[in-house]
Protein backbone atom coordinates (compact mmCIF):
# COMPACT_ATOMS: atom_id res chain seq x y z
CA UNK A 1 0.00 0.00 0.00
CA UNK A 2 2.82 2.43 0.96
CA UNK A 3 4.37 1.28 -2.92
CA UNK A 4 0.60 2.27 -3.95
CA UNK A 5 0.52 5.90 -2.22
CA UNK A 6 4.29 6.37 -3.54
CA UNK A 7 3.36 6.00 -7.02
CA UNK A 8 -0.22 7.79 -6.66
CA UNK A 9 1.66 11.36 -4.89
CA UNK A 10 4.41 10.90 -8.31
CA UNK A 11 1.48 10.55 -10.77
CA UNK A 12 -0.44 13.15 -9.07
CA UNK A 13 2.99 15.64 -9.30
CA UNK A 14 3.73 15.06 -12.71
CA UNK A 15 -0.24 15.57 -14.01
CA UNK A 16 -0.27 19.06 -12.00
CA UNK A 17 3.48 19.81 -13.48
CA UNK A 18 2.09 18.91 -17.20
CA UNK A 19 -0.99 20.45 -16.70
CA UNK A 20 0.65 23.83 -15.21
CA UNK A 21 3.47 23.89 -18.12
CA UNK A 22 1.10 24.54 -20.45
CA UNK A 23 -0.06 27.38 -18.80
CA UNK A 24 3.93 28.87 -17.76
CA UNK A 25 3.04 27.87 -14.04
CA UNK A 26 5.14 26.68 -11.39
CA UNK A 27 4.68 23.88 -9.11
CA UNK A 28 5.77 24.26 -5.61
CA UNK A 29 5.45 21.15 -3.04
CA UNK A 30 5.59 22.29 0.47
CA UNK A 31 6.30 19.04 2.63
CA UNK A 32 6.80 20.14 6.68
CA UNK A 33 6.92 17.34 9.36
CA UNK A 34 4.21 14.73 9.29
CA UNK A 35 1.51 16.69 7.73
CA UNK A 36 2.66 17.37 4.20
CA UNK A 37 1.20 18.88 1.62
CA UNK A 38 1.12 19.66 -2.09
CA UNK A 39 0.07 23.61 -3.02
CA UNK A 40 0.18 25.08 -7.00
CA UNK A 41 1.22 28.50 -7.30
CA UNK A 42 0.78 30.37 -10.28
CA UNK A 43 3.71 32.37 -11.64
CA UNK A 44 5.37 33.69 -14.87
CA UNK A 45 8.18 31.97 -15.96
CA UNK A 46 8.02 33.07 -19.69
CA UNK A 47 7.80 36.67 -19.32
CA UNK A 48 4.78 36.38 -21.53
CA UNK A 49 1.77 35.47 -19.43
CA UNK A 50 -0.03 37.90 -17.85
CA UNK A 51 -3.42 37.77 -15.43
CA UNK A 52 -5.08 39.56 -13.09
CA UNK A 53 -5.96 38.96 -9.91
CA UNK A 54 -9.87 39.50 -8.57
CA UNK A 55 -10.65 39.84 -5.26
CA UNK A 56 -13.26 37.22 -3.29
CA UNK A 57 -15.41 40.00 -1.89
CA UNK A 58 -18.63 38.55 -1.11
CA UNK A 59 -18.03 35.32 -2.23
CA UNK A 60 -17.98 32.31 -0.24
CA UNK A 61 -16.28 29.12 -0.50
CA UNK A 62 -17.29 25.32 -0.22
CA UNK A 63 -14.80 22.69 0.47
CA UNK A 64 -15.18 19.37 -0.40
CA UNK A 65 -13.25 16.89 1.44
CA UNK A 66 -12.54 13.35 -0.52
CA UNK A 67 -10.52 10.66 0.60
CA UNK A 68 -7.61 9.23 -1.55
CA UNK A 69 -7.98 6.31 -4.24
CA UNK A 70 -6.88 3.40 -2.33
CA UNK A 71 -5.44 4.91 1.20
CA UNK A 72 -6.77 6.85 4.12
CA UNK A 73 -3.43 8.37 4.91
CA UNK A 74 -4.19 11.61 3.14
CA UNK A 75 -7.77 13.56 2.38
CA UNK A 76 -8.18 16.10 -0.75
CA UNK A 77 -9.59 19.24 0.26
CA UNK A 78 -11.17 21.05 -2.90
CA UNK A 79 -12.52 24.29 -2.99
CA UNK A 80 -14.77 25.79 -5.30
CA UNK A 81 -16.14 29.89 -5.24
CA UNK A 82 -19.84 29.87 -4.90
CA UNK A 83 -19.70 32.89 -7.76
CA UNK A 84 -18.54 32.33 -11.63
CA UNK A 85 -15.56 34.35 -12.88
CA UNK A 86 -14.14 34.89 -16.53
CA UNK A 87 -12.19 32.36 -18.15
CA UNK A 88 -12.77 28.57 -18.03
CA UNK A 89 -8.91 28.40 -16.86
CA UNK A 90 -8.95 30.55 -13.95
CA UNK A 91 -7.54 29.88 -10.90
CA UNK A 92 -8.49 30.00 -7.15
CA UNK A 93 -5.42 31.38 -5.22
CA UNK A 94 -4.71 30.66 -1.60
CA UNK A 95 -1.45 29.99 0.04
CA UNK A 96 -1.37 27.51 2.82
CA UNK A 97 0.56 26.06 5.89
CA UNK A 98 1.23 22.53 7.24
CA UNK A 99 2.22 21.02 10.07
CA UNK A 100 2.30 18.54 12.52
CA UNK A 101 -0.52 19.37 14.18
CA UNK A 102 -2.46 21.94 11.81
CA UNK A 103 -3.77 22.93 8.60
CA UNK A 104 -4.19 26.67 7.13
CA UNK A 105 -5.47 27.69 4.32
CA UNK A 106 -5.95 31.42 2.85
CA UNK A 107 -7.80 32.39 0.00
CA UNK A 108 -7.05 35.15 -1.28
CA UNK A 109 -8.54 36.16 -4.81
CA UNK A 110 -8.99 34.34 -8.53
CA UNK A 111 -6.47 35.07 -11.22
CA UNK A 112 -8.02 35.71 -14.63
CA UNK A 113 -5.39 35.19 -17.63
CA UNK A 114 -5.16 37.87 -19.89
CA UNK A 115 -7.42 37.57 -23.26
CA UNK A 116 -4.65 36.06 -24.90
CA UNK A 117 -4.27 33.47 -22.31
CA UNK A 118 -8.05 33.29 -21.70
CA UNK A 119 -10.28 30.42 -22.30
CA UNK A 120 -14.06 32.49 -22.82
CA UNK A 121 -16.30 31.63 -20.65
CA UNK A 122 -17.43 31.80 -16.89
CA UNK A 123 -16.76 29.34 -14.22
CA UNK A 124 -16.62 28.82 -10.59
CA UNK A 125 -12.85 28.98 -9.26
CA UNK A 126 -11.49 26.38 -7.78
CA UNK A 127 -8.15 24.76 -6.15
CA UNK A 128 -7.32 21.68 -4.37
CA UNK A 129 -5.25 21.32 -1.55
CA UNK A 130 -3.87 17.40 0.10
CA UNK A 131 -3.46 16.69 3.70
CA UNK A 132 -1.40 13.78 4.43
CA UNK A 133 -2.29 12.57 8.31
CA UNK A 134 -0.69 9.20 8.59
CA UNK A 135 -1.59 9.01 12.34
CA UNK A 136 -4.76 9.34 14.54
CA UNK A 137 -5.18 12.90 16.61
CA UNK A 138 -6.79 15.91 15.89
CA UNK A 139 -5.54 18.35 13.47
CA UNK A 140 -6.58 22.47 13.70
CA UNK A 141 -7.88 23.48 10.53
CA UNK A 142 -8.47 27.64 9.84
CA UNK A 143 -9.57 28.74 6.69
CA UNK A 144 -9.48 32.77 5.98
CA UNK A 145 -11.52 34.55 3.63
CA UNK A 146 -12.14 38.40 3.10
CA UNK A 147 -10.22 39.12 6.19
CA UNK A 148 -12.35 36.56 8.20
CA UNK A 149 -10.73 33.56 10.27
CA UNK A 150 -12.99 30.33 10.31
CA UNK A 151 -11.59 28.28 12.62
CA UNK A 152 -12.26 24.13 12.88
CA UNK A 153 -10.61 20.53 13.50
CA UNK A 154 -10.27 17.30 11.28
CA UNK A 155 -10.08 14.24 13.90
CA UNK A 156 -8.25 11.29 12.20
CA UNK A 157 -9.53 8.07 14.13
CA UNK A 158 -8.22 4.92 12.27
CA UNK A 159 -9.67 5.19 8.40
CA UNK A 160 -11.94 7.83 9.50
CA UNK A 161 -12.20 11.83 9.07
CA UNK A 162 -14.21 13.99 11.03
CA UNK A 163 -14.54 17.94 10.50
CA UNK A 164 -15.60 19.81 13.73
CA UNK A 165 -16.87 22.47 11.12
CA UNK A 166 -19.92 25.12 12.63
CA UNK A 167 -20.09 27.31 9.69
CA UNK A 168 -23.26 27.41 7.14
CA UNK A 169 -21.68 30.46 5.08
CA UNK A 170 -19.12 31.96 4.08
CA UNK A 171 -16.60 28.86 4.23
CA UNK A 172 -18.26 25.36 4.60
CA UNK A 173 -17.39 22.36 4.45
CA UNK A 174 -19.49 19.37 3.60
CA UNK A 175 -19.35 16.21 3.95
CA UNK A 176 -18.10 16.37 7.75
CA UNK A 177 -17.52 12.75 8.08
CA UNK A 178 -15.30 10.68 5.35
Amino acid sequence: MKKALLILNALTIALAMVTLHACNKDVVIAPKDDVRALNVSTKDTTGGYSSTTVALTGDQIRITPSLGNDTTTFITLTAETVNSYDCLNNILVNTSSFDATSLSIHYTGVDIPSSSYCTAGQKKATATNVLYAPVNGTYGFTVKLNGTTYTGSIVKNGSNYTFNWPYISGVIVAPLSL
